[in-house]
């Protein structure tokens, strides 16, 4: 994935981070005529209040190569991306756009003044902020039809629709989950991999025994929602799939626990696997593997919960699942979102609680990648609602009417508020409402150890053309 830094960002940084001596050292780097000679690759990314110009971080790492190379300061040789970079809201897919390269400040002036661009969000007409509002509106309801999509896809799937005669290509589902070491996300430790084949699926006209009375709080439960005598299809259908854990034997002392919790060793659905780093390509490719009766390669659909990130680390180990010829994608945190009509992900874990499903030991990405499989069919079961409230675009006036309010209208009195005693000082509550909100505490950044890079796989990152 691509990092970007802003451009005055970059501009200011060693006003910001070095002594006034080493300031002066490095003027001739940062001053505007050398700066925008060097020429940049800028990109543009837009929210609803402001643009922003970026620039990609190998572009800025060769410049501080260079001027570490030619002043010998040493506070530009480790600058760390993370904690830097420019955050990007990729869960509304947006991504920077390439505008060209600029070689002087003038080119840079003129690009942003020939599309009434700036970046400070100041002197926009009303206009202009209005129709940022719309497109993002539009773009919400975008998001929400392929998410809602997503949905029906996997219902239609499974066969919980109500469509005797549609057409369905009995694809296998692979739900995939990586875990990689907290210090080091090159390092890929663990790969969990759940398969469910649709060729397995009970009738939709199948009957299952019901009871009406509550369990006894002493009896079994079903374990990890996988029951003997499943009362319902989704139920049945949770007993079919089939889950795999798999370790990497040249990471297996590369332990989690500082920020995400160390459950490598608790496989919930049987037995873990090591496998070298050298195999791992060849063995995710053979879960991807599916034949009909004909020696015909079955339809693929791939399964995360935040699918985008497990593509991206798959490839880190040599396979992109990418090339499989008419993959299609299903991610459980679109899934959700489209059920609870929202814009904002959800964990795995809420996710499961409120879909009443049990889960242990998270984190283990063969636990995660089961749990993940297992919350696709039970919205799939549940299906959408049945009135969705996707937002409309409203058209609101350009110029905010003036209002004019005499001073012998205005009526001035004391409110009573019993409240007002025993609430905490400095908290601030809605007088309607009476709801509390607690400031939000500022986030101390953790130091983390400067570790190498992992080895990697030495095989293609091409996949096997599926």
């Amino acid at each position: 994935m691509v990092s970007y830094l802003q451009i005055t960002t970059l501009r200011q940084w060693p006003y910001k981070n070095l002594s006034r001596a080493d300031q002066h050292v490095v003027e001739r780097f940062f001053d505007s005529k050398p700066f925008f000679a060097r020429g940049w690759d800028i990109y543009h990314y837009e929210t609803n209040s402001r643009d922003f110009f970026l620039i990609p971080f190998t572009q800025i790492s060769e410049f501080f190569a260079q001027v570490t190379t030619e002043t010998g300061i040493a506070a530009f040789s480790n600058v760390s991306t993370k904690k830097v970079e420019f955050r990007i809201d990729h869960d509304n897919d947006d991504e920077p756009i390439f505008l060209g390269t600029i070689e002087s400040k003038e080119e840079f002036d003129q690009l942003k003044e020939s599309n009434s661009w700036n970046e400070d969000g100041n002197g926009r007409g009303a206009q202009s902020k209005l129709n940022k509002k719309i497109k993002a509106q539009e773009k919400r309801r975008r998001n929400m039809a392929g998410w809602r999509a997503q949905v029906e896809s996997a219902m239609h799937h499974l066969g919980f629709t109500n469509k005797e005669n549609a057409v369905d290509d009995s694809p296998v589902f692979v739900s995939v989950d990586v875990e990689s070491y907290e210090f080091n996300h090159s390092a890929i430790t663990e790969i969990g991999i759940s398969i469910l084949d649709t060729y397995q699926l009970p009738a939709k006209n199948a009957q299952y025994i019901t009871s009406g009375e509550s369990p006894h709080p002493n009896s079994a439960l079903p374990k990890n929602n996988i029951s003997a005598t499943p009362k319902s299809r989704g139920e049945a259908i949770l007993a079919l799939v089939e889950s795999h854990h798999y370790r990497i034997k040249e990471h297996r002392s590369l332990r989690n626990g500082t920020f995400v919790s160390d459950a490598a060793d608790r496989f919930e659905f049987g037995s873990s696997e090591f496998i070298s780093l050298n195999d791992a390509p060849t063995v995710v490719a053979k879960c991807f593997r599916h034949f009909d009766e004909e020696g015909q390669k079955r339809k693929i659909v791939l399964v995360g919960h935040d699918v985008k990130t497990d593509i991206d680390y798959l490839k880190v180990i040599g396979y992109d699942v990418t090339n499989i010829v008419n993959l299609e994608t299903i991610d459980t945190a679109c899934m959700w979102k489209a059920m609870k009509q929202e814009t904002q992900s959800r964990s795995l874990n809420v996710i499961l609680m409120d879909l009443e499903l049990e889960y242990w030991n998270l984190h283990n990405a063969g636990n995660d990648a089961a749990y993940t499989l297992q919350a696709l069919i039970k919205m799939a079961e549940k299906g959408l609602p049945e009135n969705p409230e996707i937002p409309e675009a409203e058209i609101a006036p350009a110029v905010n009417p003036r209002v004019v309010i005499r001073a012998e209208d205005i009526e001035i009195r004391f409110m009573e508020d019993e409240d007002a005693s025993s609430r905490p000082i400095g908290w601030k509550a809605a007088r309607q409402s009476r709801a509390v909100v607690k400031p939000v505490p500022i986030p101390v950044a953790t130091p983390v150890p400067n570790y190498p890079p992992s080895d990697g796989s030495p095989l293609s990152v091409n996949g096997d053309g599926w």
